[in-house]
């Protein structure tokens, strides 16, 4: 169990939290030169604990599932909510230290120390979100490795190599090799292609109905995801390129089936 959690990712986390301490601590020197050691520790801990549940509240939540299923007014309203009540909550510690503590009546206006948290708080979520992109790169999976001449290859399978959907009044042909991934939205249904999205229309279900068999997996009540593509699986979820794959309990077995 420990092995699994202390990862090469573990450990590029754990030095940038401890790089965020340091120039934490640095930015705030004219505060601690006025605290007593015991009231430094806490102060620490509270800030960068406050960054840290904003950052994987943003990378673990809010973008799995309002960002990366096109629920965009959602996230930045969730987004500017959490970054708010963050926000809130280091300017009444401030108050605190300032007023009660220190006796500091200058900063302990909530004003006077709103810029500095704002700033701060959206350079350090900035930070966290190119470092994961950063991990998720060097986590995908090597290249395939070329079959053996020696080793029997299977019999060709002859299968089309697109599908036509049907949005609106045209008739759209995508090929099959460029589908990420196909998202259902009640009676329609939408196509992610490296290129940009089509709608289709038809439930998820009726476009499942079109697809050739053995292609594409259901993973998830609202996702289908060609087979092809599944490669790395980590917390249930499918992990693409940028992207993260839901995995309902219902569809759990058959996606194992393919390890």
């Amino acid at each position: 169990m420990l092995n699994r959690l202390l990862t090469p990712r573990f450990y590029w986390q754990a030095a940038f939290w401890v790089f965020v301490t340091v120039i934490f601590t640095y930015d705030r020197k004219y505060l601690f030169q006025k605290l007593a050691l015991g009231q430094v520790i806490p102060c620490i801990v509270f800030r960068v604990g406050l960054l840290m549940a904003l950052a994987y509240w943003h990378l673990y939540v809010l973008i799995p599932r309002f960002w990366q299923q096109g629920r965009f007014l959602l996230y930045g309203l969730t987004l500017t909510f959490s970054g708010v009540l963050t926000l809130l909550a280091q300017g009444a510690y401030d108050t605190y230290l300032y007023g009660f503590v220190i006796g500091d009546e200058y900063h302990q206006n909530l004003l006077v120390n709103l810029p500095f948290n704002v700033i701060a708080t959206g350079w350090y979520l900035v930070i966290m979100l190119l470092l994961k992109l950063a991990l998720d790169r060097l986590d995908q999976p090597a290249a395939p490795q070329p079959v053996s001449e020696t080793m029997p290859q299977p019999a060709p399978v002859d299968t089309p190599d697109h599908i036509w959907i049907k949005s609106g009044t045209r008739r759209i042909q995508v090929p099959l090799p460029d589908i990420l991934f196909i998202q259902g939205l009640k009676d329609y249904s939408l196509v992610h292609t490296p290129t940009g999205r089509h709608i289709a229309q038809g439930s998820l279900k009726t476009m499942e109905a079109t697809l050739p068999q053995g292609l594409f997996i259901r993973v998830h009540k609202s996702f289908m995801v060609p087979k092809s593509r599944i490669r790395t699986l980590r917390n249930g979820q499918i992990e693409l390129p940028d992207l993260q794959i839901p995995i309902g309990r219902a569809y759990r077995k058959e996606v194992e089936k393919l390890i």
